[in-house]
């Protein structure tokens, strides 16, 4: 999983409250293009629960598609996808017919966005308004089918006549496009990055990011942020774009002994009452909290923890709050970079571990989904009870997804708030080397990891049953069946309501260590029977025993599930195995099923080589022509004397 605080945050869509449970149910999660380095931050969902996705994926001549998808209910699938005339796909939003709104960025002779809008079968475009000199990153819709923009500003951007701001000061801008495509408003801002957007009914604009920050908490015109840091900055625009309704500032500041303190406001929505609630980080510990807040102080131990503040319609401090994980009032420290409102005022903020939902008010936590979708650059509600995100990369793909494994950086994630899940699958480690199995081989002993295991589980591999060694609540070890063949499958558990595609591979060399924590000292054996350690090392020279798990297929083949013959012959592994110590070659003595125990475990003599320096003799294992090098292990030792 990938946890972090540098991301963009937005607001996106708004539907009808529904009553939301933890541990909500996962119902698909897909990659979305497919061209490497894809980039995916673009999300809007319909009534009907068809989700639209944009970014942009590099192709392998170069080119590059900004591409817009939409998603079938179920993520299995794409209605349609179209190339929009952009370098990349930043923001989209939909209107209640089904028109979709969209912001994308040109990077040749300089930046520039359009502001478009598209019909809902995504074939012809209603209007195409350009913005020379701008990165629009973020938009927002408001019920008149006025698109809000803002994002970064260049020398070429040229403020409307009557603006807040129409010099040439300011590295931020905001937009207002009346529904026939017009430009109704283009001002600066004094932010140094403009990171969310959200309108309220009367057309003002709350916008978010950072600025500079100087000794009196404002923001300054001119400022060095690696040295001064940045400061958390929102402001409120009026309608027309040409006064700021609100300014506020907080966070940031020099460091004594490191670069500035760097603080950030990502995300808006606007809650209950017009308040409205902004999302981010607070490194330099100064987020404006009320002692009603969940979290009301700084965490112990947390450098840079998130937080949620909720401000009135004129900028006062309502409610604010620092950010643990799972909106608990104790435990890790978490940022959020995403949120999004209900009908009923409530808010779901996109955090580094998961959703959080907080009522109106912020005083009660109402739902978590600890973990399900964590993260997200960007949330919607489709009004019936379903919260979907978009996030750099998927942790798992479930069954039938529409693209099950990419090189893109593009996730699409739906959860059901209305159903609980059953209980779901988090990782799949080699239950040896105990390190993340990206890809999983023939026999080979994984260690499964999640939530609400059953008792006595069934554990199936693209249907193939797989033996249980262990099992409990949080965690399956189990070994893959045989069998196993194609370029990737699915893990499913029985009474886990959902399961997760997992690539395949040859072998997956992974070695046992005493302690079963994957690294250090292994789990070894002199030649006299004794158990390697310090105080009993082999003799450069000697025979070593280890044990193995991931060698592949074993010839003659082994049942799944039985256990190693105590008596020769033993089945050995179809391709050679291998040994180094201290990255030379160990001479490979026997590789073969391990006697008395279960199929897939590997048994490997190998002789130390003569002149091995005494002490802590790294071991590493290969399987067939694949260089060690390029198969990810820990350190693993035996001592030698």
């Amino acid at each position: 999983m990938r946890f972090g605080v540098f991301l963009a945050a937005s607001l996106l869509a708004s539907g009808d409250a529904v009553e939301p449970m933890n541990n909500p149910r996962l119902v698909y999660s897909t990659y979305v293009g497919s061209g490497g380095n894809g980039s995916l931050g673009a999300l809007a969902v319909d009534a009907d629960g068809f989700a639209y996705v944009g970014g942009g994926a590099p192709g392998p001549d170069g080119s590059v598609c900004a591409f817009l998808t939409k998603l079938n209910q179920t993520g299995t699938g794409a209605i349609w996808t179209t190339c929009l005339p952009v370098d990349e796909v930043d923001s989209v939003t939909v209107d209640p017919e089904g028109f979709l709104y969209i912001s994308g960025v040109t990077m040749s002779n300089g930046y520039q966005s359009l502001l478009m809008k598209l019909t809902p079968d995504g074939k012809q475009f209603i209007y195409q308004t350009a913005l020379p000199g701008v990165a629009a990153r973020k938009i927002a819709l408001n019920s008149s089918g006025s698109l809000f923009a803002t994002g970064l500003a260049g020398e070429a951007f040229k403020p409307t006549t009557g603006a807040f701001a129409t010099g040439s000061a300011g590295q931020t801008f905001a937009a207002r496009i009346d529904p026939t495509g017009d430009l109704r408003y283009a001002t600066r801002l004094d932010l140094i990055a403009a990171t969310g957007i959200a309108v309220d009914t009367s057309g003002n604009a709350w916008i978010v990011g950072s600025s500079c920050y100087n000794a009196t908490g404002d923001p300054a015109v001119t400022c060095n942020p690696a040295r001064t840091g940045t400061a958390s900055a929102i402001r409120k625009l009026d309608a027309e774009g040409s006064r700021l309704l609100v300014t506020k500032t907080f966070g940031g500041g020099p460091a004594t002994f490191q670069n500035g303190y760097s603080d950030h406001a990502y995300g808006v929505a606007v809650g209950a009452g017009e308040t409205a609630w902004v999302v981010g980080y607070a490194h330099g510990l100064a987020a404006p909290t009320t002692l009603n807040g969940i979290v009301p102080v700084p965490p112990i131990g947390v450098t840079v923890p998130g937080y949620a503040v909720q401000f009135t319609a004129s900028g006062s401090v309502q409610y604010g709050t620092y950010l643990l994980r799972g909106g608990s009032q104790t435990g890790i420290g978490t940022s959020a970079k995403s949120i999004v409102s209900d009908v009923a005022g409530s808010v779901f903020l996109g955090t580094g571990y998961g959703i959080v939902e907080f009522s109106s008010d912020g005083s009660t936590v109402l739902a978590n989904d600890n973990g399900a979708l964590y993260s997200a650059e960007a949330l919607a509600l489709d009004g019936a009870g379903g919260i979907y995100g978009v996030t750099q990369g998927c942790s798992d793909t479930t069954p039938g997804a529409y693209v099950p494994f990419s090189r893109a950086l593009a996730c699409a994630v739906k959860l059901d708030l209305t159903q609980q899940s059953s209980g779901r699958i988090v990782m799949q480690q080699n239950d040896a080397s105990r390190l993340f199995s990206a890809a999983i081989a023939p026999g080979e002993m994984l260690l499964i990891t999640g939530q609400g295991f059953p008792e006595n589980p069934a554990v199936a591999f693209g249907g193939i049953p797989a033996p249980v060694v262990s099992s409990t609540s949080t965690s399956i070890t189990a070994v893959v069946p045989f069998a196993l063949a194609a370029s990737w499958t699915v893990l499913a558990i029985d009474g886990i309501d959902v399961g997760i595609n997992v690539l395949t591979t040859n072998y997956a060399p992974g070695l046992f260590a005493a302690k079963g924590s994957g690294r250090g000292q292994l789990d070894a054996y002199n030649h006299d029977g004794s158990a390697n350690s310090a105080a009993s090392p082999a003799a450069a020279g000697s025979i070593v025993t280890i044990f193995m798990t991931g060698a592949g297929m074993m010839v003659p083949a082994i049942a799944d599930g039985s256990v190693g013959p105590l008596d020769p012959p033993y089945p050995t592994p179809l391709t050679p195995v291998f040994i180094t110590v201290n990255g030379g070659p160990g001479q490979t003595v026997f590789a073969g099923q391990a006697p008395g125990k279960i199929a897939g475990v590997v048994r490997v003599d190998f002789r130390i080589p003569a002149g091995t320096d005494p002490g802590d003799a790294v071991i590493r294992v290969g399987v067939g022509d694949v260089p060690i090098a390029s198969t990810p292990q820990p350190t693993t030792t035996i001592v030698v004397r």
